[in-house]
């Protein structure tokens, strides 16, 4: 990430070049709610049931990591690190350090309930194929 950020800095890459080449962070949790009672609340759990199955008892929660729309503000966050009186001078640890100082300014965390399969499942098959 440090390297593509770099390469947007320089020019070298436009911002939708960064976009596509940004591989996106995902994390699913799925939630097992068999134990719970009709009667019970699921509170914060609520948004992320699928009600098309009476049968299905877990819920499938995807969050993920994508770079923010907004090429403008992400040049401006960039600058005061890659660039030293106007002109382009970067360091490995000043690119390290606008990643981790601004990493919630340059991504955007979404999270959305999911029905498809764990990703776990999804990518323990593509691991078997591969050694096949």
């Amino acid at each position: 990430m440090r390297d593509l950020l770099t390469q947007f800095a320089a020019g070298k890459i436009d911002f939708n070049e960064l976009r596509a080449q940004t591989p996106v962070v995902a994390i699913e949790f799925e939630v097992d709610y068999s134990a719970e009672g009709d009667d019970d609340s699921l509170g914060a759990l609520s948004p992320f049931i699928i009600d098309v199955d009476e049968n299905t008892t877990t819920a499938l929660i995807r969050v993920e990591y994508k770079i923010k729309k907004d090429d403008k503000t992400l040049r401006q966050l960039l600058e005061p690190y890659y660039f030293k009186d106007g002109v382009y001078d970067v360091e490995s640890d000043k690119a390290r350090e606008a990643l981790v100082d601004n990493f919630a300014k340059i991504f955007e965390r979404i999270v959305k309930k999911s029905n498809a399969a764990p990703l776990r499942v999804e990518r323990r098959r593509r691991n078997v194929a591969e050694y096949a």
